[in-house]
């Protein structure tokens, strides 16, 4: 290394430990304790030279006194110095800033002169208290160096990244992350207290950072993939669930028996087995999703919530939300028809497209199960479909139901009713065995550790 090149980087050092002094001392003024302690750091030398003579053991009219008074005044203004500087070092930063610093030089994140990211401060984070932020100072390591780096950086720092952020300028950016120890149970069995209070809103499974959600307020419709047995049919029935439950109207469509759809609570729903009656089922939901805008003109609605929120005050005529759940769409939508029924089989698909473009707003969903989404699913109704999720599949059927969204180093589901969706969530789906639990009663169903979580530090040199 040049002198030259020396130079800079121990100015950096120094340059860090003044921006960690002055981080301490913006602490004081937010913290009591911490005001109180630094007084008595000053406190301290003054009570030492006013006791010198006792701490050392001379008289002041000895002979030594002269030179034992010059010890002592250049000592305790060293301790003068060093320590109200120590404690504002202290403060400035997380006490593990210097090993995280290591071994991140280990794991190659430094900029051009070698200089590694400064852990400046971290915290739990108010959204989920399962995720700690961490800011780091990386001046000269940008933003897409740590996008790239994730994997080297979760093993450096043993943690498991959930997402990365600039910070409040272009010298900062923020880790959201996890233990490295944080594992997902293998199977989270469906409990009604998962449940959320809120219309159009479901539960599909937990992942490392906490529950995964689907609003269909927002996404008009959802495409499950999977090979047989991955669990895409037990997502399917799962939002059905839900959505019945918060008063939904569900349609379900599968030419192979229903079987998965066998519970009770599905009884009194719509369930279609040929196309001749899927057909004329999804014009009239045409013909409602083209009705319901006109309905909502009167209360001055954009969409289903906000019409049913002034609908019931008002009194009006209140509408429910329809799902279609289609099991096995690649039966439905034309891919295994005979060619007899490939007529058919294309108008269900051009009403299937019609409501993927304008559902969303009426109240009209669609739920697409299938084990490989490629001539079967058409372009339209793919590109409106921003909720995609697959579970256990070759490559190829990931890439066709998942798109580019995904890298090389995503993580792939590799147990039954695992599932990663399209922005890189791996999560377990809850599994749902159709129970009905009464409401008053859920309280007494066991509860599951869905996350195992061990307490880990980062270790030092």
């Amino acid at each position: 290394m040049s002198s030259k090149h020396q130079d800079l980087v121990t100015r950096s050092a120094v340059a860090q430990d003044l921006r960690r002094i002055v981080r301490g001392a913006r602490t004081l003024g937010r913290d009591k304790h911490k005001e109180r302690w630094f007084v008595a750091s000053l406190l301290i030398p003054w009570a030492a030279w006013h006791t010198r003579h006792w701490i050392m053991r001379y008289t002041p009219d000895s002979i030594v006194a002269a030179m034992y008074d010059d010890l002592a005044g250049l000592a305790i203004v060293l301790l003068a110095l060093v320590l109200p500087t120590a404690l504002l070092w202290a403060w400035g930063g997380p006490i593990e800033s210097k090993a995280v610093q290591d071994n991140l030089i280990r794991a190659g994140l430094v900029n051009a002169v070698g200089e590694a990211p400064t852990l400046e401060a971290k915290w739990i984070s108010p959204d989920n208290p399962k995720i700690t932020v961490y800011e780091f100072f990386c001046r000269g390591v940008p933003l897409e160096i740590w996008k790239q780096h994730t994997t080297r950086i979760d093993s450096a720092l043993n943690i498991t990244t959930a997402d990365t952020r600039q910070g409040h300028d272009n010298s900062h950016v923020l880790v959201y992350a996890i233990p490295g120890t944080s594992r997902l149970a293998g199977m989270i069995p469906w409990r009604e207290t998962c449940t959320v209070r809120q219309e159009g809103l479901v539960v599909l499974g937990e992942s490392l950072i906490g529950p995964v959600k689907l609003d269909l307020n927002t996404t008009p419709m959802a495409i499950i993939g999977g090979t047989t047995g991955s669990g895409k049919s037990q997502m399917a029935v799962l939002v059905a669930h839900q959505l019945l439950q918060q008063g939904a109207q569900i349609i379900i469509a599968d030419y192979k028996g229903c079987a998965d759809w066998d519970i009770p609570m599905f009884d009194a729903c719509q369930k279609v087995a040929c196309p001749e009656e899927m057909l004329p089922l999804l014009q009239s939901c045409v013909a409602e999703m083209e009705r319901r805008p006109k309905i909502f003109c009167s209360p001055q609605s954009r969409n289903l919530p906000e019409y049913t929120q002034k609908a019931k005050k008002a009194g009006l005529e209140p509408l429910h939300r329809i799902v279609i759940c289609i099991d096995e769409a690649a039966d439905v939508l034309g891919q295994n028809v005979a060619k007899s029924e490939k007529a058919m089989a294309g108008e269900i698909e051009a009403l299937c497209e019609k409501i993927a473009r304008r559902g969303r707003s009426s109240g009209i969903n669609l739920i697409l199960a299938i084990q490989r989404p490629d001539s079967s699913i058409s372009g339209q109704i793919r590109s409106n479909c921003p909720a995609r999720y697959c579970g256990m599949a070759d490559r190829i059927l990931r890439d066709i139901v998942l798109g580019d969204t995904l890298d090389e180093t995503a993580v792939w589901p590799d147990t039954p009713g695992r599932f990663v969706s399209n922005d890189g969530t791996l999560f377990q789906c809850y599994y749902y065995d159709g129970y009905k639990t009464p409401p008053d009663k859920t309280d007494d169903i066991p509860s599951v550790d869905v996350i195992q979580e061990v307490d880990y530090e980062i270790p030092e040199d």
